[in-house]
């Protein structure tokens, strides 16, 4: 509630057993204090905290996905605008961008589903996205065409 910085590992570790819990608005939202304040993750963590919310919420939002079950857009959304400012590993910003994509994919918008998946295959090549931008790709083009005027004779 002070909002001031604070030299404690349990408000991270809060915040990632949260998004382990599933509870994605909450780990957002310590999220948001953990990186506005610079904390740190415990030293038995390997990865630094922008990372593990980036990570975190694309694995989460992937493997629900690959279920066939539902993900909240907007919660990846708000992890890539938290961590935007970070320099994050190329794989981790990979699947980030690679989970986007499915799910406006999902949404059948087309578009930002093929940007945000050249953007995953550009950081990592291998990601696991290229088949959906593929028949994104192929969707768009043939949404454009059904919306495409006819000649009248």
């Amino acid at each position: 509630a002070a909002n001031t910085k604070v030299e404690d590992e349990i408000v991270t570790t809060i915040m990632l057993w949260c998004l382990d819990a599933g509870w994605f608005e909450q780990g957002l939202e310590i999220a948001k204090f953990a990186l506005d304040h610079g904390l740190d993750m415990p030293d038995s963590f390997s990865r630094d905290t922008p990372s593990i919310v980036a990570e975190e919420i694309a694995n989460a939002a992937l493997s629900k996905i690959k279920a066939n079950e539902t993900f909240d857009l907007n919660t990846l959304l708000c992890a890539e605008q938290m961590t935007e400012g970070f320099d994050l590993h190329d794989p981790i910003r990979a699947k980030l961008y690679c989970a986007i994509g499915k799910l406006f994919l999902a949404q059948n918008d087309f578009p930002p589903a093929i940007e945000y998946m050249k953007k995953a295959i550009a950081k990592k090549d291998n990601v696991g996205c290229k088949q959906d931008l593929e028949r994104a790709e192929k969707l768009l083009t043939k949404q454009q065409e059904e919306k495409a005027p006819t000649p009248s004779s």
